[in-house]
């Protein structure tokens, strides 16, 4: 007759303020090399520094609790414990400590912690899972919070919701997307909201504030004299034919936009030049501005894969194409151009697919639609902006 097994259950402890992808990456990995285990997320509590955590036992128990991935929550489990860890494992017949290592260092230390541990009642083992992923090298809890501070895109380190998280909390910053095809009414209805918040001035409501890229863009193409700036433009113009720069120093961007648009090879070398100086402005601006809901508008948000800088929060702002040809004919375009302004963009129903299938593997994301076609209810987006913002301020919620 052969042996039963025990079941393996281990712990994974930390203070996980906040949980973060480096912290996720060694779960799944025990996960998957066990598969029938068990994992207790054990988050450190010490009431003496309760006050200095940037997130309560509270948040961090929800914030991991939605990190797990769907596939995973059934084996695994978050519990806050205030003492020697070591004695809860032995009470809870916890048999393994697992622990993440990112360099010679961690792996060092952890070996170190193992040793004490492995001499304390029910002699545990101890787990250390080295860190594979360059990309999850130098994710720590500590640079994680310093990037959102910073204003640095920190994509790579945590999902949406802890990175919008920490926004709102280290920085008072509700950061959404306005995003939809060309002439499509982005920019008319970003300003209203703005304009109605301008005019609530003075309220307890949270402050709108609309930043478009295009225009940082044209900061860039301007003759702004920043000397980072005029080097981009140098270089515009030498990789895009060597006559696009005007005497005074800017680019001329209707030429350039005729260049650019006659492949997606060539639009795609221009975003590669302007991203960067693009998103320093955008930074700038955020700080500047300090706390508020933000309205980032950008035409590509999702054709060009930025929606992460949003984090996930989309407003889309859509009309039938014939109203946007129309539109377009005003503001210039011939017919050659505006089909080829049509040929680097999704249309109204593979943008909608793609937002829900990137929100689908985040939780709580905000995405509203909007007819640019009609005139909008300002004041009824305008309740429902704040709302959001007060909903998240309390980090701990439900999925709408």
């Amino acid at each position: 007759m052969k042996e039963i097994q025990e079941q393996l259950i281990a712990g994974f402890p930390g203070s996980f303020d906040p949980f973060h992808d480096g912290h996720l990456s060694a779960v799944i990995s025990f996960l998957e090399i066990h598969s029938k285990a068990i994992l207790y997320i054990v988050i450190g509590v010490n009431e003496e520094k309760e006050d200095k955590s940037t997130f309560s036992t509270e948040e961090k128990v929800f914030l991991i609790e939605r990190t797990i991935p769907v596939e995973y929550k059934d084996r695994v489990k978050v519990i806050p414990y205030s003492g020697i860890i070591a004695n809860l494992f032995y009470e809870q017949n916890i048999n393994m400590f697992v622990k993440g290592a990112r360099d010679s260092e961690d792996f060092k230390s952890e070996r170190w912690i193992a040793e004490v541990n492995s001499k304390l009642s029910g002699s545990l083992t101890t787990l250390i899972i080295p860190q594979t992923d360059p990309a999850l090298l130098k994710v720590s809890s500590s640079n994680l919070k310093s990037f959102i501070d910073l204003g640095i895109d920190a994509k790579d380190f945590a999902p949406a919701l802890t990175r919008e998280a920490l926004q709102i909390r280290m920085k008072n910053q509700l950061i959404i997307g306005v995003t939809g095809g060309i002439a499509s009414g982005k920019t008319t209805f970003a300003e209203d909201i703005q304009g109605l918040s301008e005019e609530n001035g003075g309220t307890e409501d949270m402050s709108i504030y609309h930043i478009s890229l295009d225009e940082l863009g044209k900061v860039v193409y301007s003759n702004d004299p920043t000397p980072r700036f005029l080097a981009i433009r140098k270089q515009i113009n030498r990789e895009f034919g060597g006559k696009l720069l005007r005497e005074n120093t800017s680019i001329d961007t209707h030429k350039l936009g005729n260049i650019a648009f006659s492949s997606k090879r060539k639009l795609d070398k221009l975003v590669g030049i302007v991203l960067d100086p693009i998103l320093h402005l955008l930074r700038k601006r955020l700080d500047e501005l300090g706390k508020g809901i933000f309205l980032i508008e950008g035409a590509n948000l999702i054709e060009g894969e930025m929606t992460h800088l949003v984090n996930e929060n989309i407003v889309l702002v859509q009309v039938d194409k014939e109203i946007q040809k129309k539109r377009m004919a005003k503001r210039g375009l011939n017919k050659k151009q505006i089909e080829r302004r049509f040929e680097f963009q999704f249309g109204n129903k593979e943008r909608t697919e793609e937002i829900i299938a990137r929100q689908r593997e985040e939780f709580d994301r905000l995405f509203i639609k909007i007819d640019g076609s009609k005139e909008t209810n300002t004041g009824e987006v305008y309740e429902k902006l704040q709302k959001e913002y007060k909903r998240r301020f309390k980090i701990i919620r439900e999925n709408k």
